[in-house]
């Protein structure tokens, strides 16, 4: 489910019920027991609903640390630093996680999530060159998009 999606979801308190179908091939495995069955049916909701949960999380998580960084970007320098390090956060977690989300932005393509930490900072350091040239234009941001939604992005990269 893409992050816009799980944004726009409503939470868990409606009373609109989304129906979930199993796609686990219970016979192919001889699961017979109609008790197992329904636990493991119960356990793969949940479990379902968590990773969406995850999802929501992070890029909220990702989305405040990009505000956050902005709104101190005018104070003392050093200002964003001292106030992630006083939630116990770590210099490289904020960073790749606002790389992540300014990739994002630029692509407005959720596949960005998916990518390692190499190539999001590959093609942030391509973006920003560009953005320094006056040159970023819809076609490279295509190309963007195009590394990202590869199979194996690393290669597409190179």
């Amino acid at each position: 489910m893409a992050v816009k999606d799980i944004l726009q979801k409503k939470t868990s308190y409606s009373t609109e019920v989304d129906e979930y179908k199993s796609k686990f091939n219970f016979e192919e495995f001889e699961i017979t027991d109609k008790k197992i069955r329904a636990e493991l049916y119960n356990k793969e909701e949940k479990v379902l609903q968590n990773i969406s949960k995850i999802q929501r999380s992070t890029f909220e998580f990702f989305q405040a640390l990009y505000e956050a960084q902005n709104l101190l970007s005018k104070a003392k320098t050093g200002a964003f630093v001292a106030w992630f390090e006083n939630l116990g956060l770590k210099k490289d977690t904020v960073y790749r996680a606002i790389d992540k989300y300014k990739l994002y932005l630029d692509t407005n393509n959720n596949k960005v999530f998916e990518l390692s930490h190499s190539v999001v900072k590959g093609l942030r350091k391509e973006i920003e060159h560009r953005e320094e040239s006056e040159n970023l234009n819809d076609e490279f941001i295509s190309e963007i998009v195009e590394v990202v939604e590869s199979e194996k992005p690393v290669e597409k990269l190179k």
